[in-house]
């Protein structure tokens, strides 16, 4: 009666704070528009507006769904503290390797949307987030140009090799609890990497489209296939080594956004300026990549996403795309004509 009544809460507060973080999302761009607040505040807001979409997909499988059980919730629970767990040491691997450069770190981020926790130690500022998707860190552009092919391609695949020895080391662990040698456990796991990676990119060249651009992995749809993957941390040390290898195998996909596509634009960039292509060219090829990479990344969150919507609302996917590219260009029309009524640009 007690979990029921708690579950039934928790759900409201789930939409209470989709609500209000589209709402304070809303506010400072009125605010940035109106010029009471900076335009850098326009990144605040779609970080905040990107969040409620998560929190509103979130709230709308709670809702849609039967209450889950209260075993399921813990498991939940220990599905995001090993995403997260694992994420960190990922990106803690980046910030070791840029020590180890001495490159200095910005920022040091684990999470995405609004700012839960922020604290400056030394030059770099830490910070952790309210979605527990991903991280990054964040290093001078300057500082990275000067570093040469073998140490940029080491400081991109720093994460990478310390998710892979997290596999390493937590198989080994298995199988010591499992009365084997810790030993048998790392050498076993080691061995089948290579054959690993293989089959990984057999599966990804010959992935269907259509298994990608559906709207059936929609956000809503995906919180569900989620939460039926949180058993696998039902054993610790068995779920930090899939999810530690998981992450691994997706950052060495060759999209510039991820890190294996930062390898691949560092080699291309070294090539470039072995042939002596001019470094203003290179540059604007870099950019325009990263742009392809960026778009490829999320093409799929936004295609599904608006496909799955246009659907519920009896749409098709074009007519809806129409009626939010209108309703976009009404809004650029409002900040144009706030702008042109004060005479003066935006961004101060």
């Amino acid at each position: 009666m007690i979990y029921t009544w708690g579950y039934t809460w928790f759900c409201v507060a789930v939409l209470f704070l989709g609500i209000y973080c589209m709402g304070r999302g809303i506010f400072i761009m009125v605010q940035v528009i109106r010029h009471k607040k900076d335009g850098d505040e326009i990144v605040k807001a779609m970080q905040l507006s990107i969040a409620s979409v998560f929190i509103f997909s979130v709230g709308g499988y709670l809702f849609k769904n039967p209450p889950l059980e209260f075993s399921t919730v813990v498991l939940i629970g220990k599905l995001i503290a090993t995403l997260t767990l694992v994420v960190f040491l990922h990106e803690l691997g980046h910030l070791g390797a840029a020590k180890v450069l001495k490159v200095p770190t910005e920022e040091f981020s684990i999470g995405r949307g609004p700012i839960l926790y922020k604290r400056k130690v030394k030059n770099t500022i830490f910070m952790f987030k309210l979605l527990p998707i991903g991280g990054y860190i964040k290093n001078n552009i300057k500082d990275l140009e000067k570093l040469s092919l073998l140490s940029n391609c080491f400081l991109s695949l720093a994460g990478i090799m310390v998710n892979l020895i997290s596999f390493i080391f937590a198989i080994g662990v298995v199988f010591a609890q499992n009365g084997k040698s810790f030993i048998e456990g790392v050498v076993s796991a080691s061995s089948k990497l290579p054959e690993i990676f293989h089959q990984f990119f057999i599966f990804l060249t010959n992935l269907p489209l259509n298994k990608v651009i559906t709207p059936n992995n929609d956000l809503e749809h995906s919180v569900g296939a989620y939460i039926s993957m949180a058993n696998i941390v039902e054993h610790f040390w068995l779920g930090f080594a899939l999810i530690s290898f998981l992450l691994a195998l997706m950052n060495l996909i060759p999209i510039p956004m991820l890190d294996g596509g930062k390898v691949v634009l560092a080699i291309l960039e070294s090539f470039l300026k072995v042939l002596k292509v001019p470094t203003k060219f290179i540059n604007k090829l870099v950019y325009l990549l990263l742009l392809a990479g960026f778009a490829i990344y999320y093409a799929p969150f936004v295609i599904n996403n608006l496909w799955a919507q246009s659907e519920r609302i009896g749409f098709s996917l074009l007519e809806y795309t129409l009626w939010l590219l209108l309703f976009m260009s009404v809004v650029m029309n409002i900040v144009v004509y706030y702008e042109n009524k004060y005479h003066r640009p935006i961004d101060k």
